[in-house]
């Protein structure tokens, strides 16, 4: 869909149809009328949002309208609990089992070719739905039955763009996207109070051909997350040909997050050119048990396990307590994680980087390339029970075909103490390292035992 102004296409003025745009007055009746309007227009049509401040209820979005927000718009969601309706499903996937809930504040629904552009905002006002919790590390979620879930949720649509934006204040995720197709999120910005729970950034969720590029996100919750729900959808949907690149990340949890337990498959995903900062967790592949997630869920689990596979991260950087933690948790369940690149990576943080498969599921096909692993002082991000052994910069376990090419560690004697070696690789088969890396520190024999 192209996004640049085309004059022949009817623009519908929400200011014309009545809205009032004071920030006080309901404009819900005008927003959705231009909306409706424009969807009806035989070749599509605009909504244009000019100066103001306008309130407004859940809004429903249907195929070919652009929202255009002109500098100085902001779109402000009700604080009012009782104005978010559960969602009412069409028919394209299993709307009643959405996490948390099917609450939201813009939605689309088996559409397609919809945009929302400009230097405008949309504030999901989400303080109204949390008390602060002094001297914790979050905020207190009033209710998280009617909290809204999601302020953009858009359900097997097509050809969708996000342009120029700014989304602030989530009440939980910002936008989630599950089942579509053609996404392209460019040159946003997505702000969410750091101290929010579930304060998400980016949710792609079992979609296909999605980039997000040029944005920069800084959450309370994951800022940018790969998963495929399976209990969404009645048969088997990949999330696929997904590319992440030029984009700013900070998170108070992780930065970027794949998969989770009872999911399906991911694959063929490039990361590239990314920047995280002052976050707790950089990238992470965590499969857990459901008693381990933060609701200690009493679920079991229902399938397989997902599939993560053909996935490169390249020029990044990363500063975060633990870098990267890619850990299928004992007993939990996976079929399939590998054929996983790092490249050209720097990153430091106070706790080591973990890849570790269980007893069940080895991790496959791991590649280091070109990485400086700097250790600082700092707050250890896991504690002593989760870490499978003691390393300062890296931890490989149950691992099949491990290859560590070019790999610097630097740090201080004070920063890493002399009885911790460097690294430690367990159980490990196949393991392969070269002799350019930094030997200032001590290394395991494992570790030793690879080189080439």
């Amino acid at each position: 869909m192209n996004t640049s102004f085309d004059f022949n296409r009817r623009a519908f003025n929400v200011r014309e149809l009545g809205a009032v745009g004071d920030g006080i007055a309901m404009d819900t009746l005008a927003l959705q009328k231009a909306l409706d309007l424009a969807s009806a227009t035989e070749e599509g049509g605009i909504v244009l949002v000019p100066p103001g401040r306008y309130l407004t209820q859940p809004l429903r979005i249907g195929s070919n309208v652009r929202i255009h927000l002109e500098k100085g718009a902001i779109i402000l969601a009700s604080r009012n609990v009782d104005d978010y309706p559960e969602w009412e499903g069409r028919g394209y996937f299993n709307a009643h089992r959405c996490p948390y809930n099917g609450r939201y504040l813009l939605g689309a629904e088996g559409a397609e070719n919809i945009s929302i552009t400009g230097e405008g905002v949309i504030d999901g006002q989400g303080f109204a739905f949390y008390e602060e919790n002094e001297g914790a590390a979050f905020a207190k979620v009033i209710d998280k039955k009617t909290r809204p879930a999601r302020m953009l949720m858009f359900a097997v649509c097509k050809n969708v763009r996000f342009e120029g934006v700014t989304f602030r204040n989530s009440p939980a995720w910002t936008c989630w996207m599950v089942g579509c197709t053609d996404v392209t999120f460019e040159n946003l910005v997505i702000e969410s109070n750091l101290r929010h729970m579930n304060a998400d950034g980016i949710d792609i969720d079992a979609c296909c051909n999605v980039l997000i590029r040029n944005c920069r996100i800084q959450t309370g919750d994951d800022a940018i997350v790969l998963r495929s729900i399976s209990r969404l959808f009645n048969e088997e949907r990949a999330c696929e040909q997904i590319r992440v690149e030029n984009c700013h990340l900070r998170s108070s949890c992780n930065a970027i997050r794949l998969a989770y337990y009872n999911d399906g498959d991911i694959r063929n995903v490039v990361m590239d050119n990314i920047t995280i900062a002052k976050s707790c967790r950089g990238i992470i592949c965590q499969i857990p048990l459901p008693a381990e997630t933060p609701e200690r869920n009493t679920q079991t689990l229902t399938n397989l396990g997902p599939v993560v596979e053909n996935v490169r991260f390249s020029n990044i950087k990363i500063e975060a307590r633990l870098p990267l933690w890619f850990r299928i948790s004992e007993g939990s369940r996976a079929r399939s994680i590998g054929n996983i690149t790092f490249e050209n990576l720097d990153i430091a943080g106070s706790t080591p980087s973990i890849f570790q498969g269980n007893s069940e599921t080895f991790l496959k096909n791991l590649s280091f390339n070109n990485m400086r692993m700097r250790i600082v002082d700092g707050e250890p991000c896991l504690g002593a029970d989760e870490m499978p052994c003691k390393a300062a910069a890296l931890i490989v376990a149950n691992c099949e075909n491990l290859s560590v090419r070019n790999l610097v560690v630097e740090g201080s004697n004070s920063e890493i103490p002399d009885d911790t070696p460097l690294f430690y690789i367990q159980n490990t088969t196949n393991f392969v390292a070269d002799r350019t890396i930094n030997k200032s520190c001590y290394y395991h024999e494992h570790f030793m035992d690879a080189l080439t």
